[in-house]
Formats: structure tokens, C-alpha cells, sequence
């Protein structure tokens, strides 16, 4: 059977922090039918969904698979497979978004389903935010499958994921397959379950572990720059410069903070916690908790134009992606080994365990002077140029500022080079490379032995294949609507 059609969700016990901070009792499951007889019921199952997302697996593909590592002294294979390009449709990396961006799927729509039927007198704003925020995240769950298995972005007609906007009961007696969605029956999905969550939303709700009216229109922003219609690139202008008026970018301070402690008095506008008890651990995709350096900064992403060391040591970038911290630490700028260190964990005891920080105000302003430049808006390389330097001051950046720009093509590679930095392995780079149509090319220190040096932009490889258990259990996918490369 297919991997959402689910009939159980965890209904987790709730316990509120001084931050306000879900905790759960993992082991209190009851099944779904009937789960929810009263608002306080919804918002266990809500704490549940976040609990339920795993985004790990994004951040580890594309930090794999790009520029911005290299194979470290540790590797025992950890990888490999997504790094060299060999990735086949039997690879965890296809399996683990897909099978977890459904599963949350399935409970954001049941809880879709079940939300309204609940009727508590004064508690209709509390009940609608519920509500707005399961809508929300069915919109963040499809916006990732739609980065990983659509081949062409900007093409409506594009074979993409599966697009579910209803329960889908399993049922042995009668089962329902479900064919690929195109992109635009995709992106349909993702912009109404957005817009609808939007309308329901409290504008109260600000809670940066909940999906607020702020996430909101981050993700219509985000997913404005891959649908890149005249249309969708005004609207993520329109909302990333909402999000911007709200939330600021941080000073070197809090930023620090934000990556070292998790602090959210930051630019973080969307964030879900991880704690010890948790998998799907960030740390670990680059360095073990033994010490094992799985994979090093590569040495194109450190010294290349407009790379870390191009920054300056001012940057405070600089100190949160290179590990100056551990003892196995050998970040010399005249050579060595750099081991990445954006997820070092909040203390030594929690090596590598880092929330998930999913949305960030700097992302804004990036998609802000992207989507003006690629839609000719009035004076569009003056919005992006602006852009630009307001995130390279405050983060301290050496770079000549303020940028200027002579032509389109002048802002978008200036704006890439510092999308590849400021978004350094949060889960990005291979398809910012795909859906800006760039080939990826590492320097030639990256690529020893097997490891490829560049990865043509037809390849396919920049999309993840179909996972091979939906296509040996779904009739409606055969092995001929495999993406391209994999079949």
C-alpha cells in the first residue's frame, strides 16, 4: 500500500515550557478515528504533526550532492551515494522525504478534516489558527516534494510528486492509486492550502515553533521563486517584503546566537525544536559524535570568489560554518581539513542536536531581490542591490558594498553567490542550482579519486528519483513515469 495511507496518528501528551516549547510523551498513542473531541485534543495532534517532520534528509541530500563539501579523513561511506551521483531509486534519500512529507500529509489533513467538527463557544479564533496551521503545514510538506521529484520547475506540465488534498482512507477491499501530479497541479495545492491558511490565521499567533501568519507568507515566497511566473514572483516580492517589515535581520550577536543556542529573539521565522530524544539529527550529517569527519567545507566554497574566506574574517558567517570550537577542528586557512560547523549542538552534551531552523528572515531579502530582477521590476537591480548589502553589513561581509549592478545576469550571479553562503546546508544548494538551470561544478581539490567534478544541468540528477517501494505498490506510477536517469 502506499506509505501515506495511514490510519493512525500519535495524539502525543502536551506539556507547555517557559518558552513556550512543545515536550511529549512519545509513548501515548491512540488511534485516529475519533481523536478529537475538543480543541484541547487538536492542539495535541498539532504539537504531534511538527513533532512528525523530518527535515534532516533535505538538508543532508543537498549538502551531499553539491559544492559545498568535500569527502573527509572519517568517511566510512556515509553519503557517498548522493555525493558521486549513484543515487538509484532504491536510495533512503528518496524514501525518507517521501515517506515523511506524507505521513505529516496525512495527519495535517485529518486534522483539516476534524478541526471544524468542533465547537467551543469563544474559542473560534483559537480553533481557526489550529486549523490554519495544519493547512500550512500540508502546503510546507508538498512544497518539499515538489523541490525533490519535480524535474522542471517552471514547467506546468512537469511529472511532479502526488498532490493530496484529502484524507485517503486505506481500505485492503478497495484500494485507491494515485497517479504523479503535474507541477502545476502541485503548485495549485500548495498556493491554495496557503491562502487558505492565511485567511484563517491569527494575527496574534507568533509563536516561531508554530506556523504563523509570517511562516505563511515566508513559504508563498519561497515556492513564488520556483513557480517564476510573472505572477508568483510579484506575490513573493509582495510577502517576502511583509515578512521583512515584521521580523529584522539579526546583529552578529544573535546571530551567533541563533546557531549556537537556538536562540529565536533572532530573524528565525519558522523553526522546529529537536531535542536528545529525537532522530534526525543535523550534526551528524557532517561530523559523528564520535569525532568522524564524515564530509570537510569544500575547498571551492572556501576559497573560491566570493566564498567564506572572500567574506572576511568580520563576517560572522565565518565562525558559525567553520567548527573553531572541537578539538578535532583543524580549520587553518593555509590548509588542513575545515570541518562545517553550522550544527555543533547547543552544549557538548547535545553534539549535533540542532532545531531545524526552516525559515529565516535573510531568505527574504534573497528571494526579494532575486524574484525583482528575474520579473524586470521597476528599478530591480537597485531593489537587489540593496538587498544584498543589507545582509552583507550586518553579517559584517568584506565584500565591496554596496553592490552595483550593470545587468540581469550581473545581479542573479552575485545574488546566487550570496544565497550559497548566507544559506549554507540548510537544505538549498542542489536545487537552487536545478532551479536556476546552473551546472554544478566543484573545484579540483573536491574531487579526487571517483568523486565527480561537475554534474551537467541535464543529467537529471539534480531530482530525486521516485522511490522504487511507490512504484512496486502503486499501480497508478509505473517504472516508464520514473524520472529521467533513474529508469
Amino acid at each position: 500500500m502506499k506509505k501515506f495511507n495511514l490510519i493512525y496518528i500519535a495524539l502525543l501528551t502536551l506539556v507547555v515550557s517557559c518558552e513556550n516549547v512543545y515536550d511529549f510523551d512519545r509513548d501515548y498513542i491512540i488511534g485516529a478515528d475519533g481523536a478529537i473531541q475538543n480543541l484541547d485534543d487538536a492542539e495535541r495532534l498539532v504539537a504531534g504533526m511538527y513533532e512528525s517532520v523530518n527535515y534532516t534528509t533535505p538538508v543532508a541530500f543537498n549538502a551531499y550532492a553539491g559544492d559545498n563539501l568535500q569527502v573527509g579523513a572519517g568517511n566510512r561511506g556515509q553519503g557517498l551515494q548522493a555525493h558521486q551521483f549513484t543515487l538509484n531509486s532504491t536510495a533512503g534519500e528518496s524514501l525518507g522525504i517521501w515517506q515523511s512529507a506524507y505521513n505529516v500529509i496525512d495527519v495535517a489533513s485529518r486534522l483539516i478534516v476534524q478541526i471544524p467538527t468542533v465547537a467551543e463557544e469563544g474559542q473560534e479564533v483559537r480553533r481557526d489558527q489550529l486549523l490554519a496551521e495544519a493547512y500550512a503545514m500540508r502546503a510546507f510538506m508538498h512544497i518539499e516534494l515538489f523541490r525533490a521529484f519535480t524535474p522542471e520547475y517552471d514547467n506546468p506540465n512537469s511529472p511532479s510528486a502526488i498532490a493530496i488534498d484529502r484524507v485517503i482512507l486505506f481500505d485492503q477491499n478497495n484500494v485507491e492509486y494515485l497517479p504523479r501530479s503535474t507541477a502545476s497541479e502541485m503548485l495549485a495545492v500548495i498556493n491554495n492550502d496557503l491562502s487558505t491558511a492565511l485567511d484563517l490565521a491569527d494575527p496574534a499567533a507568533t509563536n516561531k515553533y508554530r506556523l504563523s501568519i509570517n511562516a505563511m507568507k515566508a513559504f508563498r515566497a519561497r515556492i513564488g521563486l520556483y513557480e517564476s511566473s510573472n505572477a508568483s514572483l510579484a506575490a513573493a516580492m509582495s510577502s517576502a517584503s511583509d515578512v521583512i517589515s515584521e521580523i529584522p535581520l539579526s546583529n552578529q550577536t544573535s546571530y551567533l546566537a541563533m546557531w549556537r543556542d537556538d536562540a529565536l529573539n533572532t530573524e528565525v521565522i519558522f523553526s522546529i525544536q529537536k531535542d536528545p530524544r529525537d532522530g534526525g539529527l543535523l550534526g551528524p550529517i557532517f561530523t559523528d559524535q564520535n569525532d568522524d569527519v564524515f564530509f570537510d567545507v569544500s575547498e571551492g566554497f572556501l576559497r573560491g570568489p566570493k566564498g567564506i574566506i572572500d567574506s572576511g574574517s568580520g563576517d560572522i558567517r565565518q565562525e558559525v560554518l567553520i567548527d573553531f570550537e572541537t578539538e578535532i577542528s583543524d580549520a587553518v586557512f593555509g590548509g588542513g581539513a575545515v570541518p562545517v560547523g553550522k550544527y555543533l549542538g547547543t552544549s557538548r552534551a547535545n553534539r549535533g542536536i540542532q532545531d531545524y531552523k526552516i525559515l529565516r528572515t535573510s531568505e527574504m531579502y534573497l528571494i526579494r531581490a532575486e524574484a525583482a530582477v528575474r520579473s524586470n521590476a521597476p528599478a530591480a537591480l537597485t531593489t537587489a542591490a540593496n538587498d544584498i548589502r543589507s545582509i552583507r553589513d550586518i553579517r559584517g561581509s568584506a565584500i565591496v558594498t554596496p553592490p552595483t549592478y550593470a545587468s540581469q545576469a550581473e545581479a542573479l550571479a552575485d545574488i546566487a553567490a550570496e544565497r550559497r553562503l548566507e544559506l549554507a546546508y540548510e537544505g538549498h544548494r542542489v536545487w537552487d542550482l536545478k532551479r536556476t538551470n546552473t551546472n554544478l561544478s566543484r573545484a579540483a581539490a573536491d574531487c579526487p579519486n571517483i568523486t565527480p567534478c561537475t554534474l551537467m544541468i541535464s543529467s537529471g540528477r539534480f531530482t530525486l528519483p521516485i522511490p522504487q517501494s511507490e512504484i512496486d505498490a502503486n499501480n497508478a506510477i509505473l517504472e516508464s513515469d520514473q524520472n529521467p536517469g533513474y529508469n
